[in-house]
């Protein structure tokens, strides 16, 4: 019998008690391909004159026997399979409720199980699509656990204002802090963005361009004791937790009695799913898109698909360079987009086109002066103001790369996908025009069948999605006339 020590950050298991078998098992359980590995190996034989013999498994069960806790149920499920007996030390802390704090918030039935599901784990990631209310839920669970400090981490400054305007309205009798952007005000209850986090890790080198004011050198000791002793951690779009920086801050968390993950879409277009779970635990709840369409929260989604005539490139050409010829300076895909905006515009809707690269944005804007294009370079300011003439319709055509995620607008009505783009992530982030506001019955959403190497393989990605939901309508356009 093996026993397994189970506890914040690393978990532990007993190697030894297990057959060569069970190990070799669990080891090939516990890891998964790095799609780059023959570029990396190609890089190493370069580097040492030598052929790299690696076999591009990237193992997360350590030869000591630690493992991410987030695998913690991957492993235990896998013992069973396996018939292998094994024992728990629970070693997660537990901490008797501190505050009364009140949860001034309706939630609806499903936010009340996916509550529920957060609090019967200790680690776990709620797959709740776009305009699902996942941090009302959080901020539901929070208040009913009454515990701090409490770290909710986002990666874009942009969701900061509003996380913390809701989890004010929502969570009575605590205090509500954030550390961004160069502010440390630290609460029962803070909002963090990566960024800031890293920086008071000294993981963020002096020259590495930032969205964000850093903070100041005199911040940092506070913002690590505050990660170092959160009781609770909630990572927002927790799909973004697999990279490096979002791990590494996570990995600080000592002290966590919970720590789960938002998003909808909890996967990883690189095939990097493990490190995700790694992060966050498993997804213990699950809603899509077609399911609020049915309850009436969503409205169901016209996609029109145009498929762009083909276009080869010469071997070697890099994707910077086809990207911007097929993407950014098609003057046919990018008239399909006016076309398509000002259609909508005729009808009093509004559009938001997501670009990837400012110069596309600013291409679109000069076929389209009447529209407004909001940036990364966009002072906080202008951006604010440019999202909330969007809401009210002052403003009908916004071209902007950071619709992506975080941007909370119920009367959009339409999106032009206008950035291509390989990850299928994006798709569902971008579909935010589905929010019933009372007003519209359904929305619409212009994207490409892009013809062009590496192009056509993420479209394809995209069309699976669209096709997946059975509340979805799509109509096929010959893009070529």
């Amino acid at each position: 019998m093996t026993t397994i020590i189970h506890r914040p950050v690393y978990s532990n298991i007993n190697l030894s008690s297990l057959t060569e078998e069970e190990q070799r098992i669990l080891y090939q359980e516990l890891s998964y391909t790095e799609p780059n590995a023959f570029f990396i190996n190609s890089w190493r034989s370069e580097q040492t004159g030598a052929d790299s013999t690696w076999d591009g498994r990237v193992n997360l069960l350590y030869r000591n026997g630690n493992f991410p806790s987030g695998l913690f149920p991957r492993v235990c499920h896998k013992l069973t399979q396996m018939g292998a007996e094994y024992t728990v030390q629970e070693q997660f802390p537990h901490y008797p409720k501190e505050h009364n704090w009140q949860f001034n918030g309706e939630l609806r039935e499903y936010q009340e199980e996916a509550v529920q599901a957060m609090l019967s784990t200790n680690m776990g990631i709620v797959a709740a699509v776009v305009r699902s209310g996942k941090t009302l839920m959080a901020a539901a669970a929070i208040s009913r656990l009454g515990i701090a400090p409490v770290v909710f981490l986002c990666h874009t400054i942009d969701v900061v204002g509003q996380t913390k305007r809701l989890f004010e309205r929502t969570i009575e009798g605590t205090s509500i802090g954030v550390v961004a952007d160069g502010e440390c005000d630290i609460g029962d209850v803070t909002i963090c963005t990566v960024q800031s986090a890293m920086c008071a890790f000294r993981l963020v080198k002096g020259k590495e361009k930032s969205k964000e004011k850093l903070l100041s050198q005199d911040k940092w000791q506070p913002v690590r004791e505050l990660i170092e002793g959160a009781k609770i951690i909630i990572g927002d779009e927790i799909h973004h937790f697999a990279a490096l920086e979002g791990r590494t801050v996570l990995k600080k968390a000592h002290s966590i009695v919970h720590q789960w993950g938002l998003s909808g879409s909890p996967w990883r277009s690189d095939g990097k799913d493990l490190l995700l779970e790694a992060s966050a635990g498993p997804v213990v709840y699950k809603i899509d898109f077609s399911k609020l369409i049915s309850l009436g929260y969503l409205v169901p989604a016209t996609i029109f698909w145009v498929t762009l005539p083909k276009k080869r490139y010469p071997g070697g050409t890099k994707y910077q360079t086809f990207y911007n010829d097929y993407v950014v300076n098609n003057s046919l895909r990018n008239e399909w987009i006016v076309r398509f905006c000002r259609k909508m515009a005729s009808e009093g809707k509004s559009t938001m086109v997501q670009v990837r690269y400012i110069p596309h944005g600013k291409v679109l804007q000069a076929l389209m002066p009447e529209a407004i294009l909001l940036t990364g370079k966009t002072s906080t300011k202008n951006r604010n103001k440019g999202f909330d003439d969007l809401r009210a319709k002052k403003e009908l055509i916004c071209i902007t790369t950071l619709g992506g995620e975080a941007i909370d607008i119920k009367s959009l009505d339409c999106v032009a996908v206008a950035e291509g783009g390989k990850s299928s992530i994006d798709v569902v982030q971008r579909l935010r025009s589905l929010t019933a506001d009372g007003i519209k019955t359904k929305c619409s959403v212009l994207d490409f069948s892009d013809q062009a190497r590496f192009l056509s393989q993420h479209a394809k990605e995209r069309e699976a999605i669209y096709r997946s939901e059975p509340c979805f309508t799509i109509k096929e356009i010959d893009g070529s006339r």
